[in-house]
């Protein structure tokens, strides 16, 4: 298959998330260290977006804190202490997540590894859609 092809694929976002799960299935069958490594970032990944969009909101120049009930903007204090405290809660939650996934998977369980890389490979589709591509 010719490189021009292959990148004109790619311009299918399932087929790239395709794609993506089936390079985190190769990884887990290369090493299911760096398969959990990968695999912890990208579920750390959004779900510290989603909670960070749960306690900021807003552009460079409009942030807002969407929990105060208020669309106003927020000095940037503020701001920062909603941001801090999404920080700590998006650790705190990815933590429980990861350890409750991840805790029970074993490395000769390749189906377990293909289904939780694909979920999180969604994940990140998921995540892309809602922050890049919402009306």
């Amino acid at each position: 298959m010719r490189l021009d092809r292959v990148i004109s694929a790619l311009k299918n976002e399932w087929i790239a998330v395709i794609v993506a799960a089936l390079i985190l299935f190769i990884v887990a069958m290369a090493s299911f260290q760096l398969w959990t490594f990968f695999v912890s970032i990208l579920i750390v990944g959004v779900v510290a977006d989603f909670v960070a969009g749960l306690f900021t909101a807003g552009g460079k120049r409009a942030p807002r804190i969407p929990m105060s009930g208020s669309s106003h903007i927020q000095s940037s204090g503020f701001v920062y202490l909603a941001f801090f405290i999404g920080v700590i809660a998006a650790a705190l939650l990815s933590s429980y997540i990861l350890g409750g996934i991840l805790g029970n998977l074993v490395a000769s369980d390749l189906g377990g590894q293909f289904l939780l890389g694909s979920g999180a490979a969604l994940l990140v589709w998921f995540d892309m859609r809602r922050r890049l591509y919402r009306r």
